[in-house]
């Protein structure tokens, strides 16, 4: 995960030039501004010289000072209708726009409450023109103060209108500029509180007498410096924006003189001022910072005792623009966009959608895109049974489990991006949640990231493994746990509610639009116990009411590897939570080789000591795992099922390739998709197994898996077979058709 440094950082280089783990991280192409400025290309090898952006004079021969974008950089003040007073910083780095929101102590008194924005223009041509008064945006925010410095959510949509004597905020969705409404500044004449006045002055102990060759832009790796002359004192900009991270942006003041460079200033995120002194020279045409660790710490990632700049033009630093989710041009990445002043490269942002179905499988569709899990070949071990390799198999040190996209309308296929993922997708707040396994292969982890991939953040603690437990309806929330507490993805802790001292684990938490937790269970020691307890939550987080208790030893026996609910329904006034316990060979591998344990149980939700057994044991004539469901009399029925889909075999293990509709009706898909029972092979057959299904609109998606039966049920695996079947029974292989450099 990137580490962020913002209140205890120690020099502020560091802070911009501190590497993030990616993972495929591609660019994207926007649904909303696909016209002639924007084009697919390769990512620039040499740099475009003078094109376009910036602000006033930091280029010599180039101004955009006409440009909405410098038009509109400015301090405003004023009060909103509640009578608070507030403000808004908002600056033009290198052609994107970004804000500081905050309520003050009195008109442009002391700031007490504040965030960050990012500001993308819903179509990039107007921060160019010249003749614009007012602008469609979407923005984010985030702050230090809240939400653990992330996102406060996806993009909110609104305008930004020039007037007379300031900017009108016009909010169209609620919480664009973070102020909950529209509003009405006017442009302040004092001097930029982020140029922080006395401040910076009483911090210079050098004169002001820099090099020329310091003014302009300068660029190491994904960070950049900007330097303008400002008589008694130069400006400084210090920034970096990856893609899907939060920006990292210091407006401030500075000097220079004979090697020595003093910087004064605030990150927009935190309001934090800080102060900087650091040695610099010239070598080559290049900026060389010299530095030990109390001036200048040196990030591992550079492997230098030195940080060397090149120097740039505006137009190389990348243009943020915001992409729908299901663009494929986008997750593809190399986008550039023609500016009035040249071609400039484009760093992707990417928007959320509510456009979303089958959330929590291996087949998620986002808009016109199908998002599935695929595992590169040759870098998969198969387990001991045929169906274990998709789910649970071994994961080579070196293996490659990957997000693949889908294109419902121009059929083509993609690696979107590699997150080491063994599981299904869950999406939620424009991003998607995966298990996966850290680089030693041993603990398992949750990654959080975009769609292509950046953004990446990884949910661990020690060698615990961190498992996600469920998602809502509306895609709202997700519980992860990780070291015995279950995180929501606003970061709030709900470990009061959900464990008990002593009590080992949550297995399963399930979220209704209701609120948290409508129902939940845990497994371990409480006050000595040893059993599954169930839960019920009520409106707040300690609101809790034990339903009832069961030994699991009574169900499964001593010797079971691990338990499961698979389901959770609520039904006519009562939760049913369905439980499968399975057992597995003696070599402590947890691979699963049988069924120990099957068992169905109501309770009515808020009552203490209402659990009751509905089902012990496999039902009469089920002799795999069967699914809950309830008839038209409302009576309780038992479906086989193949592995936690609605699509299935006719005979389980062979046969047609069926879809059950509920109620015992059934669909067929594809006539005789796997043909033999690879519990009928001889040794050395190749064997075909159907691993997961998934109904999306019409078409059916698929994964088949081949192998090589060696006998004992152990198998070579060679590859899986990632199909799309129509409603006619046509079948196309969807397997990505190029392997993004990773």
């Amino acid at each position: 995960m990137k580490k962020r440094f913002e209140k205890t950082v120690c020099a502020l280089l560091a802070i911009v030039l501190t590497a993030a783990n990616t993972a495929c991280t591609m660019p994207l192409n926007n649904t909303g501004v696909k016209d002639s400025n924007l084009n697919r290309a390769k990512v620039n090898e040499t740099s475009i010289q003078n094109p376009a952006g910036g602000s006033g004079n930091i280029e010599n021969g180039y101004d955009n000072s006409d440009a909405f974008v410098s038009r509109v950089a400015g301090t405003y003040y004023g009060t909103n209708s509640y009578g608070n007073d507030i403000m808004i910083s908002l600056f033009s780095v290198f052609d994107n726009l970004y804000g500081f929101g905050a309520y003050t102590e009195g008109p442009e008194g002391d700031v007490y409450s504040f965030w960050a924005l990012e500001i993308f223009p819903c179509a990039p041509e107007d921060f160019f023109d010249e003749n614009k008064d007012n602008c469609d945006i979407e923005a984010m925010a985030f702050s230090s103060m809240a939400n653990i410095g992330r996102y406060w959510g996806p993009p909110e949509e609104g305008n930004i209108e020039i007037t007379s004597d300031g900017i009108k905020l016009n909010d169209t969705s609620g919480m664009a500029f973070g102020f909950g409404e529209s509003v009405s500044l006017k442009k302040s004449d004092k001097e930029d509180i982020f140029l922080t006045g006395g401040q910076a002055d009483d911090y210079f102990t050098v004169s002001y007498n820099p090099e020329e060759e310091l003014f302009g832009v300068w660029k190491c790796q994904d960070a950049y410096l900007a330097f303008e002359d400002g008589g008694e004192s130069g400006k400084v900009t210090v920034y970096r924006k990856d893609e899907g991270e939060n920006v990292t942006l210091f407006e401030g003041k500075f000097k220079a003189d004979d090697g020595n460079l003093e910087i004064f200033a605030m990150n927009v995120s935190t309001y934090n001022p800080s102060g900087y002194r650091l040695k610099y020279g010239f070598n080559d045409k290049k900026l060389v910072f010299e530095g030990t660790e109390e001036i200048l710490p040196v990030d591992s990632f550079l492997n230098s005792e030195e940080i060397t700049f090149d120097k740039i033009g505006v137009g190389d630093v990348p243009l943020v623009v915001l992409y729908e989710a299901d663009d494929v041009e986008a997750i593809k990445g190399g986008l550039t966009f023609n500016s009035p002043y040249g071609q400039r490269d484009i760093k992707v942002q990417l928007n959320d959608t509510e456009d979303v179905e089958n959330n929590g499988t291996y087949f998620v569709r986002l808009g016109d895109v199908v998002f599935f899990r695929y595992f590169k070949e040759n870098e998969y071990v198969m387990g001991t049974q045929r169906e274990l390799p998709f789910f649970y198999g071994d994961v080579q040190l070196n293996s490659a489990g990957c997000v693949a996209y889908y294109n419902l309308y121009t059929k083509e296929s993609g690696i979107a991006c590699e997150d080491r993922g063994v599981g299904k997708l869950y999406y939620m707040n424009g991003m998607f949640y995966t298990e996966a396994f850290d680089f030693t292969g041993t603990t398992r982890v949750v990654n959080r990231f975009w769609p292509n991939g950046s953004g990446m953040e990884t949910y661990t603690e020690s060698d615990y493994y961190s498992i996600i437990w469920g998602i809502d309806d509306k895609n709202y929330e997700i519980a992860i746990e990780t070291c015995q507490r279950i995180i929501s993805d606003n970061g709030t802790i709900y470990s009061d509610s959900i464990y008990v001292e002593d009590s080992g684990f949550v297995i399963n938490a399930r979220y209704t639009e209701s609120g948290l937790n409508a129902a939940i269970l845990e497994f371990g020691d409480e006050k000595k116990y040893d059993g599954i307890i169930f839960k019920s939550l009520g409106n707040s987080d300690t609101d809790q009411t034990v339903l009832g208790r069961i030994n699991e030893s009574d169900y499964a026996g001593e010797d079971f590897i691990y338990e499961d609910v698979m389901q959770i329904v609520e039904h006519d006034g009562y939760v049913y939570f369905a439980v499968v316990w399975y057992g597995g060979g003696s070599d402590s591998t947890y691979k699963v080789t049988s069924i120990d344990g099957y068992g169905v149980f109501r309770a009515v939700p808020g009552e203490e000591d209402s659990i009751e057994v509905v089902q012990k044991g496999l039902p009469k004539g089920i002799t795999h795992l069967p699914f809950i469901e309830f008839d038209n009399h409302g009576e309780i029925t038992y479906i086989e099922k193949s592995f936690y889909a609605n699509i299935g075999l006719s005979a389980y293990y062979s046969g047609d390739l069926l879809r059950y509709d509920g109620e015992g009706y059934y669909t067929l898909v594809k006539e005789n998709y796997v043909e033999t029972n690879p519990y009928e092979a001889e040794i050395g057959d190749i064997v075909t197994s159907f691993e997961y299904g998934e109904t999306i609109g019409n078409n059916t998606f698929t994964v088949r898996a081949d192998s090589c039966y060696r006998g004992q049920f152990m198998y070579d695996w060679m590859g899986f077979t990632y199909e799309i079947i129509d409603s006619d029974g046509k079948s196309a292989d969807i397997e990505p058709e190029t392997e993004t450099e990773m």
